[in-house]
């Protein structure tokens, strides 16, 4: 039984679908019959892209659906050249990255992404049904109860994924079944998104992103998206904030450090109406870490770690825990295990180190701001000095920076970054760093 409808839970839903005779898809929203933004995805009207990495594990869930997006509009680009990037005080040289992301929108998306999904033959979905707490005992979690118009209904489940994002109540649910206390590692990041889309030339399919830094708070995402529109998304942080009204927005637009999405939008319609969206904290939450691991229960995607979505990392992280949890599915069945409760204390743990890396990231790269503040570790310095260390033999390595790209796209395990020869040359920058102080 999959909780949430999300890109997250439409790819559990097919890797469940592979191991289980039936699985059901609980969502408390009712979609339409044309993507729409819903209720449940507050964040679904601001800037989304599906990244190469992710549109090859959405291949794999649900085959075909990349060329169904791309066929409906997607538009697909190559971001070193489409797209051009203001970093501090400067662009960033333009590159071929050979390989293209998909850029849409969120409800688009997930339009899309369903449809393949209830194809399925064993998938069924519960849609107008509010999770309301887990089913089981102490020793393991057997369903889910749910509201559905007033009325409340059992779901039993051999085991339970949860995927209702970043808001969800597992902690205190598992707490009630006697689990203990499920901790949360969060650091206040204050980002603050306002979005609007605007009609675009059909053959245009250029993009501007403007990157956060502490002297500039206030960043930008101009991205082509179907149906010849541009998205902007206007985000900001620490005080430096976007305003709401469509007035206020271009004007926000011009006081961007570069002209160039100001001077792009400038006298287009726009086809949407401005929608704001808040993401206050970065949070990890610890299920490895709880008094027992709950039997029968795992969870995935925002769930589990929800990141600053500036980092376009969301639905990738996603897709790959969904793939995580289909590789320790078949170890466990080809190793004779009968009871789906076991796929928790095999997965939570691995999940746990997976998660690990991205969480590292986003340390480093929020903490830059000063109004950073939270759970962040003792050796921060230590940590993002060897991060710049790391940096400066990619920077001389191809291989290394191709193993770094990689690893930062999911595309290979962070211990990779562990070779004898990385490390060694890692400890010789620090080294001379430390010489040269």
């Amino acid at each position: 039984m999959v909780l949430g409808a999300s890109i997250a839970g439409l790819a559990a839903a097919s890797v469940l679908s592979r191991h289980f005779d039936s699985v059901v898809v609980v969502d408390k929203d009712i979609p339409g019959e044309t993507p729409k933004p819903r209720r449940g995805v507050p964040q679904g009207t601001h800037v989304h892209g599906l990244q190469p990495r992710a549109a090859i594990l959405l291949d794999t869930f649900l085959p075909g659906v990349t060329d169904t997006l791309i066929a409906a509009g997607a538009v697909s680009i190559d971001f070193g050249t489409k797209m051009r990037s203001f970093l501090a005080d400067g662009w960033v040289p333009g590159r071929p990255m050979g390989r293209e992301t998909l850029s849409l929108t969120r409800p688009f998306l997930e339009h899309h992404v369903r449809a393949h999904a209830e194809q399925i033959d064993n998938v069924t979905f519960a849609w107008g049904h509010r999770a309301r707490r887990l089913a089981g005992s102490e020793s393991r979690v057997t369903g889910v109860v749910c509201e559905h118009e007033g009325v409340e209904h059992a779901f039993d489940a051999g085991l339970v994924v949860d995927a209702s994002g970043r808001g969800t109540r597992a902690g205190a649910w598992l707490r009630d079944l006697g689990y203990g206390e499920l901790r949360k590692s969060s650091v206040f990041i204050d980002v603050r998104y306002v979005t609007c889309n605007y009609t675009r030339p059909p053959d245009d399919l250029s993009g501007v992103i403007v990157r956060h830094y502490p002297h500039c708070k206030l960043g930008a995402a101009l991205l082509p998206v179907e149906n010849d529109q541009w998205l902007l998304s206007l985000s900001g942080r620490f005080g430096v904030y976007a305003r709401k009204d469509h007035e206020g927005f271009m004007a926000s637009a011009a006081e961007l450090p570069i002209p160039d999405v100001h001077d792009m939008l400038s006298g287009r319609p726009a086809t949407t109406p401005v929608t704001a969206y808040n993401f206050a904290h970065n949070q990890l939450r610890h299920y490895e870490a709880m008094q027992r691991l709950p039997s029968g229960f795992v969870a995935i995607g925002d769930s589990a770690l929800a990141l600053n979505p500036l980092y376009g990392q969301g639905m990738t992280s996603a897709l790959a825990q969904a793939e995580l949890l289909g590789n320790t599915l078949s170890e466990l069945l080809e190793d004779g295990a009968t009871d789906a409760a076991t796929v928790s204390a095999e997965f939570i743990p691995r999940q746990a180190e997976f998660l690990a890396e991205p969480w590292r990231r986003a340390l480093l790269g929020d903490t830059i701001f000063s109004e950073a503040h939270g759970d962040l570790p003792g050796n921060l310095d230590e940590i993002r000095a060897r991060d710049a260390a790391l940096a400066a033999v990619a920077a001389e390595d191809r291989e290394v920076a191709k193993l770094l790209a990689q690893v930062t796209q999911f595309a290979a395990p962070a211990a990779e970054l562990a070779r004898p020869e990385i490390v060694r040359r890692v400890d010789e920058k620090l080294a001379g760093n430390v010489a040269a102080d």
